[in-house]
């Protein structure tokens, strides 16, 4: 089993996590079900079979087909990724997943208490595995990589501003003003610049 390659956001995966599993009482030696979501963007529903088990060797086992969107053979899974207990500060434990994916060939085994499966993924697998990030954090980056590329356009006018030595050459803007010319129709106005800033980094 492989990890994902890109990387997806929270919101955009199925999500199985030990808390909804105890709540529903799968914690209790040898238990089968299943979980159905609706994806609220077209009203499709994606659905798997488990079984848990908490005996000799506790693991849970997914079952469950997976229909290609564009069309093509479905395929069937059916692995599992072993439970093991996490103890608590004050008494007890907590069940936990370990993710049985390969990074590079390497074992991840992670011990996690959610599991995603991001779209287009056959398998489920830890945070780290499928390259999970919040909602929040690639609103974030895109935001900074924007920010990014207006840093670099000022840099740039202020560079070609300071080298023109001469505006007009027999009545018509030299190469290095037309140049500066294009270079100001790509940065925000003022206003924006402050807006992009405060949406950044927070109050300035």
């Amino acid at each position: 089993m492989g990890m994902y390659p890109t990387k997806n956001s929270e919101d955009d995966c199925l999500c199985i996590d030990t808390q909804w599993l105890k709540q529903h009482g799968y914690f209790c030696g040898w238990k089968s079900g299943g979980i159905t979501w609706t994806h609220g963007w077209s009203d499709s529903k994606s659905s798997i079979e488990f079984t848990v088990g908490t005996m000799s060797f506790p693991d849970i086992k997914f079952q469950y087909t997976i229909t290609p969107r564009w069309g093509g053979e479905k395929k069937d899974m059916d692995y599992s990724f072993p439970l093991v207990k996490v103890p608590c500060n004050l008494s007890g434990f907590r069940w936990a997943f370990k993710c049985s994916l390969y990074k590079r060939n390497c074992y991840c085994g992670r011990t996690v208490y959610k599991l995603y499966k991001p779209p287009g993924s056959d398998y489920f697998g830890c945070r780290k595995c499928m390259n999970i990030v919040y909602e929040s954090q690639r609103k974030s980056g895109s935001r900074l990589e924007f920010f990014g590329k207006v840093l670099d356009n000022e840099k740039k006018y202020e560079e070609v501003y300071n080298s023109i030595h001469k505006w007009h050459y027999q009545g018509s803007p030299t190469r290095k003003v037309r140049k500066l010319r294009q270079l100001e129709a790509r940065m925000p106005s003022l206003e924006e610049s402050i807006s992009i800033k405060k949406n950044i980094f927070g109050r300035l």
